[in-house]
Formats: structure tokens, C-alpha cells, sequence
């Protein structure tokens, strides 16, 4: 019985960590837009220390932009961003 037991936890393990590759995030981006993996959305403030504000709804999380999809305009001109305090509650 102990034998069939450790047989089947060897295989529960054994599928988790095949599920784990199968879905994990392509490795060229620390994060994923995938809800059913670690690196998803709901834990992208966990992920690295720089990001908890993401996790605590202080700052907001990355931004899904596909290299592959940029346009350069060598025309633009420079953007200039300032900081504004915004009065806001989180929910």
C-alpha cells in the first residue's frame, strides 16, 4: 500500500513539473499575460522587488507593447512627461 502511495505522489510531482514547463512564459520576458501561469498579471508586484508597488495598486503594471509592432518617426518630436500629483483612491 505505502509502495502504491509513493508511486502516485511521484507521479502527481512529476506531472506538476511538466505542466510548469509546458506553460510557463516564453524566458525573453520576466512576465506574462497569461492568467494561468506564475508570472501573470495577478502576480506581477511579486515577481521582482521593484515591482511591488504593482501588487500593493500603488503603480501601474507593465504594458503589453510588441517590439514587433513599433514604428520609428524619426520626425517626432521629443515627448516631455511631467509629474503631476493626482489625488485618486484605490480600490
Amino acid at each position: 500500500m505505502l509502495e502504491r502511495v509513493a508511486v502516485g505522489v511521484l507521479l502527481l510531482m512529476l506531472q506538476q513539473n511538466f505542466m510548469l514547463v509546458v506553460s510557463s512564459p516564453s524566458a525573453d520576458y520576466p512576465w506574462s499575460y497569461d492568467y494561468d501561469t506564475y508570472q501573470g498579471p495577478q502576480n506581477w508586484g511579486l515577481l521582482f522587488k521593484p515591482w511591488m508597488m504593482c501588487h500593493n495598486g500603488k503603480m501601474q503594471s507593465p504594458i503589453d507593447i510588441p517590439p514587433d509592432r513599433l514604428l520609428f518617426d524619426p520626425n517626432m518630436k521629443p515627448i516631455h512627461i511631467d509629474r503631476i500629483s493626482v489625488s485618486m483612491n484605490v480600490i
